[in-house]
C-alpha cells in the first residue's frame, strides 16, 4: 500500500488535518475506525463496497460513533481531505449531525464542490476558494478536548456557555456532542500509545484497564489484544500505527 499525507498551507490547515492519497492492488475488507474527523473522498480506482452499497465517486463521510467496515472491488486510488473536527462546516453549511455515522454521495449536498475538486486546480485551490475564516465557542473547546481536558462542564463554563448549548453547537458544527468526540480523542491515544496496558490506560486518561477496554470494543468492535493481533493496513495508515 502506498499512502501519503500533505499538510496544506495556512490558513486551510486551521480546518483540514491533511489532504491524503492512497493507492494499493486491493483487498479484503477493511475496518476504519473514528477518529474525530469527517472527511471528503474522491475514489479514481474500483468502487468499493460498505453494508451492501456501492459507495460514490465522490464521497462526504460524517462522524463515526463507530468503525465502518468497506471492501475495494479492485485498485485502490484514492484522494482524501481530512477535516479537523468542525472543520467541515463552514465549507458545506449544513449540520454536520446529518452526516453522523454514515456517508453521503457529494453531487447530492454540493455539485459545485464537486466540480471544483476535480478540476485542474485541485482539492487545496478548491478549497481555499470558498474558505470563509470561522472562530467561535465550538474551535475553542475542540481545542481544550484535544489537549486532553475531559471535563465538558468546565470547557463550557470557561467560554461562558450553558453545556447543553456547547452540545447543540457541536451537534451543528462537528456532528457528535463534546463527550463524544473527547472519547474518541482518548481512542485514537490508544491506538498510538506503547507498553502494556494499565500504562497505557493511565496516559491516555482511562480510570483503569477495564474501562480502556470497554472504550476500544464499542469504536473498534473488538478488545485490543484481538484487534492489534492483527495488521489493518487502511486503518494502521490513518492512524499511523
Amino acid at each position: 500500500m502506498e499512502y501519503q499525507e500533505f499538510v496544506p498551507r495556512s490558513p486551510l490547515r486551521d480546518y483540514v488535518r491533511c489532504i491524503w492519497t492512497m493507492r494499493s492492488p486491493g483487498g479484503g475488507v477493511e475496518r476504519v475506525l473514528p477518529d474525530g474527523s469527517c472527511e471528503i473522498v474522491l475514489n479514481r480506482g474500483d468502487p468499493f463496497r460498505h453494508e451492501g452499497r456501492v459507495q460514490p465517486r465522490a464521497m462526504v463521510v460524517g462522524q463515526m460513533p463507530r468503525f465502518m467496515e468497506i471492501e475495494p472491488a479492485g485498485a485502490v486510488d484514492l484522494i482524501g481531505i481530512r477535516f479537523r473536527p468542525g472543520g467541515l462546516f463552514p465549507f458545506l453549511r449544513a449540520p454536520m449531525s446529518d452526516l453522523t455515522g454514515g456517508w453521503a454521495d457529494l453531487r447530492d449536498v454540493d455539485r459545485a464542490l464537486v466540480r471544483d475538486l476535480e478540476g485542474a486546480r485541485g482539492p487545496e485551490e478548491a478549497l481555499l476558494a470558498r474558505l470563509r475564516p470561522a472562530d467561535g465557542p465550538v474551535r475553542a473547546a475542540v481545542a481544550a478536548i484535544e489537549r486532553g481536558e475531559p471535563r465538558i462542564g468546565r470547557i463550557a463554563r470557561g467560554l461562558g456557555l450553558h453545556p447543553r448549548r456547547l452540545e447543540r453547537m457541536f451537534l451543528r458544527e462537528v456532528g457528535v456532542a463534546p463527550k463524544l468526540l473527547a472519547r474518541v480523542v482518548r481512542f485514537q491515544g490508544v491506538l498510538r500509545g506503547s507498553g502494556d496496558w494499565a500504562t497505557v490506560a493511565q496516559a491516555c486518561g482511562y480510570y483503569d484497564q477495564a474501562h480502556l477496554i470497554r472504550d476500544f470494543k464499542e469504536f473498534a468492535g473488538e478488545p485490543p489484544t484481538a484487534y492489534f493481533a492483527r495488521r489493518h493496513p487502511m486503518s494502521d495508515a490513518f492512524t499511523g500505527a
